[in-house]
């Protein structure tokens, strides 16, 4: 029987065109034009071809986009469209979908919001962005969180906008806004809002030596069901330990702990990003994503400390998992537990344990490395098990906090002198 001739499909004109490349009709070339050049795929089948070609297609988009985008003096776009479109087109597709949600958070509340967002991006003065930057922390009483999110947008906005003109890029002059310290005194001359002086603030709030054994006392009452007790009061423990992000304690499997040799392997995160596909502006869903941890240095392999490993095995015990597989931080449904969840199981224990303080589950980290540090545990250690890229991280974030929580301590004891 004669093999049936296959028919190359006709495109209408500017849509390229099929062709065979030889005789025996196996291979097929796929031509078209892009901005006065053309651009040609190879393939077996017309679907191959088009496949290539969409991926030629997007990449040329993308460089459309850049050009548009890079060229602020024949941009017509204005601050807010301009940062809107070099997000979805060059900064969606690199960064992880948390990542991704909290720089579009920051986009619609400091970015689009900035009283030049509707200015052409190429009228945009240094003295704009640092004025709102400093109204942001003076004014608006934004957290130094908020600020450097917003900062750190612009220094990697203008950076693209302007990498063919460095030196045109309105950041080069722009400082980070220092923080406010207003210092008021009492009639005895001791500040009245050390915490704010400072820099302490709920972010950073911490648990001393006598407030880890209460916390870890309330936390790991026996558990019965309706009455008292708490399911993943263990797991909590067991953050406290190894001060592990919370993403990266959803995402660990039993088969990640090697309870013999007493480590953990850290390479995986589980987070709850925006349903991109399901969502509307007025309506947002979201679901979990499990991907790789924050950097290469997150990745690690760690030793757990005898409390740590103690710590796992009740959890281990309440958890009752099926499969080494099972991840150890999930509910009763085999789902990771959702964090303002286990926010509110924190906040229940903190109460019972007689501490009146705003810890988060992200406030564990912080006290489990400062507690490390502060009973003598070198920080190059400290700084591989919290997986940190240098012990620089640890030392100035921990110190500061450390150091920061001793001077607010010392004005409580000279009020208490003076009284």
């Amino acid at each position: 029987m004669r093999k049936k001739e296959i028919v190359l499909p006709s495109l209408p004109y500017g849509e390229g065109n099929y062709s065979w490349m030889d005789k025996e009709h196996t291979r097929i070339r796929f031509r078209k034009k892009f901005n006065g050049k053309y651009k040609s795929v190879t393939g077996t089948t017309v679907q191959e071809c088009n496949k290539k070609m969409k991926i030629i297609e997007s990449e040329n988009l993308r460089k459309e986009k850049e050009h548009q985008l890079s060229n602020p003096q024949n941009n017509a776009l204005t601050l807010a469209q301009s940062a809107l479109n070099w997000m979805d087109t060059f900064k969606r597709p690199t960064l992880k979908g948390k990542a991704y949600d909290t720089m579009e958070s920051t986009y619609n509340s400091q970015i689009k919001t900035a009283p030049f967002a509707d200015y052409q991006v190429a009228t945009i003065m240094d003295t704009d962005i640092q004025g709102y930057l400093e109204d942001l922390v003076s004014v608006q009483h934004k957290s130094l969180s908020t600020v450097k999110k917003a900062h750190s947008f612009f220094c990697q906005y203008f950076a693209f906008i302007y990498k063919t003109k460095p030196y045109e890029n309105p950041m080069i002059n722009v400082k980070m806004p220092k923080p406010q310290n207003n210092i008021t005194l009492d009639t005895y001359g001791n500040i009245n809002n050390a915490e704010e002086v400072y820099g302490l603030n709920k972010e950073y709030e911490i648990m001393d030596d006598d407030e880890i054994t209460r916390f870890i006392y309330a936390a790991t009452i026996p558990r019965i069901q309706g009455v008292q007790g708490y399911r993943h009061g263990w797991g909590l423990v067991f953050m406290l330990w190894t001060f592990i992000r919370n993403g990266e304690a959803l995402g660990l499997q039993w088969k990640d702990i090697d309870f013999e040799n007493k480590t953990a392997l850290v390479y995986k995160s589980f987070s709850r990003i925006i349903d991109r596909e399901n969502s509307t502006e007025n309506d947002r869903k979201y679901k979990w994503a499990l991907s790789t941890v924050k950097s290469a240095k997150s990745v690690r392999r760690f030793y757990l400390s005898e409390q740590a490993i103690y710590a796992l095995k009740e959890y281990k015990n309440v958890q009752n998992p099926k499969s080494e597989n099972d991840f150890i931080f999930q509910t009763e449904n085999k789902l990771p537990i959702n964090n303002s969840n286990l926010n509110l199981v924190m906040k229940k224990i903190l109460s019972n344990a007689g501490i009146d303080k705003h810890i988060t589950i992200h406030g564990l980290r912080h006290t489990g490395i400062s507690y490390y540090i502060r009973h003598g545990v070198d920080k190059e250690i400290v700084a591989k098990m919290a997986g940190h890229s240098n012990s620089k991280i640890t030392e100035n974030v921990y110190y500061t906090i450390l150091n920061d929580q001793e001077l607010a301590q010392l004005d409580k004891i000279n009020k208490m002198v003076k009284q």
